[in-house]
């Protein structure tokens, strides 16, 4: 993008994705392309940015043409992230969203949660170790331990051919994993209602993470927009950033307060709330846009921050604390750990304090970005849609 090509930004992508997918080994993979997806679409709205800093016009016609290009860039790129994360799984939980699959665990839970599911057996060491040697060979100590004092009804179960081992150690190890996976959510869980107490009511905690699983999902689809909102507001076009959470909050709107309404009939269903859980689903998306705003923020709001008056210093970070108070005004608490968003800002002060690059982009390459004129912008973001045009025909 430095150079203005976006349009083989885009197509190097493309075989970037094509290149994981058919060369990715059988069973659980690590991905790489999240991580190239970011620098690409980072680099080349930065691109669109410093070429517009040359275009004429008055300023608010500026911003609209800035925002146009941005965002047919952005349909391709969504298109492309649509593509990438549909072959994801985000969390296990997400089995749940198979309602046939979540009431036979829920049936399970009920039914079996005492003898496998209580609290005492869900600590982070032991639901790993289960995880490990698998779920039969809980069976087995159960067998040699606790079934030697008192009735267990699962392995009764088991031994009357009521119960298939093979399905029971499926639904145990599935529950196991969604606790080890979540165990953040288990633990506020665990310290916020007495329903932890009694291990046939876990099914409780894992309608709370489907829903959050939901969401993310939900989320993660906008990650292309976050993206290129955390490049404008790093580079200080907050009017042109303005109008991308103008825009991701209209179009997120609906679905988003679909999942607050929801989240809040659980609570009232189970008569638990989840602090940290109930603060991230939320924020509506567009709380991840605030934290973007903060984060930026942060090194303009530093005594030895560069290139800027200590009057300039002091108004950004007047702005700074107003923006975490706007932020926490809608927030009811903190969970277990501090929220990411805090961790978040923390992360950022160390960055600035030891003097490291903003971006993975910014270290990859110094130097100015080739500018481009208006025509030369339509013309590549012309040729990146015709890429993602045959790319979608080729599915």
């Amino acid at each position: 993008p430095r150079l203005g090509l976006l349009s083989e930004t885009f197509e190097l992508l493309q075989v970037a994705l094509q290149m994981e997918r058919t060369s990715r080994p059988s069973g659980q993979a690590v991905t790489e392309f999240d991580r190239l997806f970011r620098i690409g679409l980072s680099s080349s709205v930065e691109a669109v940015l410093q070429s517009a800093a040359k275009w004429k016009g008055e300023s608010s016609q500026k911003v609209r043409n800035i925002l146009k290009r941005i965002q047919r860039l952005l349909d391709a790129y969504s298109d492309l992230w649509t593509r990438h994360s549909g072959s994801m799984r985000l969390s296990v939980v997400e089995d749940l969203h198979d309602e046939e699959y979540a009431e036979d665990v829920k049936q399970f839970i009920e039914t079996y949660g005492e003898d496998l599911f209580h609290t005492r057996m869900l600590t982070l060491g032991n639901a790993r170790a289960i995880l490990h040697h698998g779920a039969e060979s809980l069976f087995d100590e159960l067998q040699q331990t606790v079934a030697l004092t008192q009735n267990v009804k699962i392995l009764e179960d088991l031994e009357s051919g009521e119960l298939d081992r093979e399905d029971a150690a499926e639904l145990a190890e599935f529950v196991y994993e969604c606790v080890v996976d979540n165990f953040d959510r288990f633990l506020e869980y665990n310290t916020t209602t007495t329903h932890s107490d009694y291990g046939n009511r876990l099914y409780c905690l894992l309608d709370f993470l489907r829903l959050e699983a939901l969401y993310d999902r939900f989320e993660w689809n906008t990650i292309p927009w976050q993206v290129a909102h955390e490049t404008m507001v790093r580079k200080g076009e907050l009017e042109v950033a303005a109008g991308v959470e103008e825009y991701v909050g209209d179009e997120s709107r609906d679905i988003a307060n679909s999942f607050v309404e929801e989240l809040v009939q659980l609570e009232a269903e189970y008569g638990v709330r989840l602090p940290a859980l109930h603060d991230h689903v939320g924020e509506r998306v567009v709380g991840a846009l605030a934290q973007n705003r903060m984060a930026a923020l942060v090194s303009r709001a530093c005594s030895d921050a560069a290139g800027l008056s200590q009057d300039e210093v002091n108004s950004n970070f007047q702005t700074l604390r107003q923006e975490i108070a706007d932020f926490m005004s809608t927030r009811i608490g903190s969970g277990i750990e501090p929220p990411d968003w805090m961790q978040r800002l923390a992360s950022e002060l160390d960055r600035v304090q030891e003097g490291r690059p903003g971006q993975l982009s910014d270290s990859l390459m110094e130097g100015d970005f080739q500018k481009l004129s208006q025509k030369a912008i339509d013309q590549q973001i012309s040729d990146i849609s015709r890429l993602n045009d045959a790319a979608g025909s080729g599915m």
